[in-house]
């Protein structure tokens, strides 16, 4: 197994041919979105594969000269999952992205489920991410109404993790991946 950075061109493809199946219509960026991130240079991603083929993907937003990135999907395809392909693979970008402080990780947040089993799902990925070494941030974000837990994945950080550290890194993402208009009426960052 491998890990791999995708050119534009595939993470195009990969992003336009899964994350509608595996993440909800209101969390999926419209694909002129992305390619405005991949104009911007922010956007990237990574494959993770066994020998040509591709067992999931990451993709991130990661700001020039601010050593946090943001994993904006994650995702296992569905016939891999269940079989510890997820934290592998998780470990393994972490590995490649060793420059970095860390990784935030928004998940959504299971005190704003709808249901009982949206809650346990919610509860499931947090989870998941927490066996892989993240840890639960005091900040919470919503993004066009939907809610989120702000988890931190360290890589090589040395800085001190305060609230404000973490507030100051996670704005700054969203300063650059949103347009104006929308950072203004459609992003909020609370701090618990």
């Amino acid at each position: 197994m491998q890990i791999k950075k995708l050119t534009n061109q595939e993470l195009l493809q990969i992003y336009g041919t899964y994350s509608p199946l595996y993440f909800p219509s209101e969390e999926l960026k419209p694909l002129s979105t992305v390619e405005w991130l991949l104009e911007k240079k922010i956007y990237h991603a990574f494959g993770f594969y066994q020998d040509e083929q591709l067992l999931a993907y990451a993709c991130l937003i990661q700001i020039p000269g601010q050593a946090a990135v943001l994993l904006d999907y994650y995702a296992v395809l569905e016939q891999f999952r269940s079989s510890g392909i997820g934290g592998i693979f998780l470990q393994k970008l972490s590995c490649a992205l060793q420059e970095a402080d860390g990784i935030y990780i928004e998940s959504e947040n299971p005190d704003f489920a709808h249901t009982q089993a949206d809650r346990k799902l919610r509860s499931r990925r947090i989870a998941f991410y927490e066996r892989n070494g993240a840890l639960r941030t005091p900040l919470l974000s919503c993004l066009f109404d939907v809610d989120y837990a702000i988890l931190f994945l360290p890589c090589a950080c040395t800085a001190p993790q305060t609230q404000e550290w973490h507030y100051a890194n996670l704005n700054n993402i969203y300063l650059e991946m949103f347009p104006q208009k929308h950072y203004h009426t459609k992003v909020r960052i609370t701090k618990l």
